[in-house]
């Protein structure tokens, strides 16, 4: 049923304004019922299997939020670090390479994710899956397990390849890297 209903929803998105090169999914997030359905679509395979729904800031974390709720399950930012926000004591930290070359670190509260958690990653666009792999690291280091990933759209990146043909990420879009 999920694949049927996935199906369905990519061909919309895909007469929808989206703008793809950007990964600019706000066409998705201004219509009520057309993300409606894509959260609920995208919550099917994860019923029970979360405790907890984690996302990276900004845009992960809008569509993350929106999964947890559908799923009934608790949300935990993941924050783009900025030296400033969280106490050294209490932070978890990894960097990573984005698809612009540049590094960059993502950190959350130690306090804030419980031991022995299941987590579902959501991210709104994964590229070269780095982010969600960076995220992973983090749930690992707090001692959560990783029960699977989400997105709205994927770009065919080897990496993002590999996770959804391992089941690992599930997504509606798939889309050729330009």
């Amino acid at each position: 049923m999920f694949e049927v209903e996935r199906e369905e929803l990519a061909r919309e998105l895909m007469a929808y304004p989206i703008k793809y090169k950007k990964r600019d999914l706000s066409a998705v997030y201004q219509n009520r019922v057309l993300l409606d359905r894509v959260v609920s679509c995208l919550a099917k395979p994860f019923l029970g299997k979360a405790d907890y729904v984690a996302a990276p800031e900004p845009s992960g974390s809008v569509f993350g939020s929106l999964l947890a709720r559908e799923l009934g399950n608790g949300f935990l930012p993941i924050h783009k670090a900025d030296g400033n926000r969280i106490e050294e004591n209490d932070r978890l930290a990894a960097p990573y390479i984005d698809h612009n070359n540049l590094v960059k670190t993502l950190e959350v509260r130690k306090s804030t994710f419980p031991e022995h958690s299941r987590i579902l990653l959501v991210d709104d666009w994964v590229d070269t899956a780095v982010t969600l792999q960076t995220c992973a690291v983090i749930v690992e280091e707090a001692m959560g397990t990783v029960v699977g990933m989400a997105s709205i759209g994927a770009s065919c990146s080897e990496n993002a390849t590999h996770m959804l043909e391992s089941g690992l990420l599930q997504c509606i879009l798939k889309k050729p890297l330009e």
